[in-house]
């Protein structure tokens, strides 16, 4: 089942990015979806895996390996839930950086 929690993103490469919070949409243990934009969703990848009662996730957009994707429908319209049950997961978790 997913679930909406907050993200707070920092960049460690960046000091001037300062912080920065968003909430994310938790598809599975370890990986997060950022939707922004109309059509475009970053999955990140985290190293350790998301408890089921954490409310709250620190992401170093520096360092937390991501992957980048543009849908053809509007984000809002993407049911997470399936989504989180494909196999499109090993997918994310291949290519993320």
């Amino acid at each position: 089942m997913t679930r909406v929690i907050k993200a707070i993103y920092t960049a460690s490469d960046d000091p001037q990015f300062g912080t920065v919070e968003d909430e994310v949409i938790v598809l599975s243990p370890d990986i997060l979806a950022e939707k922004y934009d109309d059509t475009d969703v970053v999955f990140y990848v985290t190293s350790e895996a998301i408890a089921v009662n954490q409310e709250v996730v620190n992401i170093d957009r520096a360092t937390c390996p991501r992957f980048e994707i543009n849908f053809d429908t509007p984000v809002d319209e993407i049911n997470y839930g399936q989504l989180s049950k494909l196999s499109f997961l090993d997918f994310i978790r291949t290519f993320a950086k």
